[in-house]
């Protein structure tokens, strides 16, 4: 560390606002070159819990420039949402909690925030997205973005339609 920074003086950087599990995580990736797996059997939360850890990896990484790390952690990421559905048959996406901390540890553009974006696009049905959770307005706005980019061609949709289709049913006279 030389410089004019702070930390140039001090022979120390501080990271209070990281979590300590996520920088031992990081140390083990600098000591081994590799990230421990979880096993097969993991239930929902393990793997929500999972994307969380990653998650703030990717952003301790961002923050001090870690290159490979982020690249690990992006591989990790990855590679978590493919195993959840092989292993489980399920399809998990990144709840709230990792989907904040990608968002509020990064700039435009982000592989991270592509990623997520990517990931909830392209799980089908609704009933993954929870509308009453408080996500990032930045991500929810590259969501609609996403989805209305890749969404299947109805031309003249609203044209073709019967007005009634417009209709709240109470207002709709029997």
């Amino acid at each position: 560390m030389d410089g004019k920074w702070k930390e140039a003086e001090d022979k120390a950087v501080n990271l209070p606002d990281d979590d300590p599990i996520v920088f031992e995580l990081y140390v083990q990736l600098l000591y081994t070159g590799r990230l421990p797996c979880k096993s097969e059997s993991e239930t929902p939360a393990d793997s929500e819990q999972e994307y969380v850890v990653l998650s703030k990896l990717y952003v301790l990484a961002e923050k001090i420039q870690d290159i490979d790390a982020k690249r690990v952690a992006m591989d990790s990421l990855l590679s978590l949402s493919r195993d959840t559905r092989e292993t489980r048959g399920e399809y998990m996406v990144p709840g709230l909690e990792a989907v904040s901390t990608i968002y509020s540890g990064t700039l435009e553009p982000c592989a991270a925030r592509r990623l997520f974006v990517d990931l909830y696009t392209c799980k089908p049905g609704g009933d993954w997205f929870d509308k009453s959770q408080p996500y990032p307005t930045e991500f929810l706005a590259e969501l609609v973005a996403a989805l209305l980019e890749n969404r299947a061609p109805h031309e003249n949709w609203a044209l073709e339609a019967t007005p009634s289709m417009y209709h709240d049913k109470d207002d709709i006279k029997p």
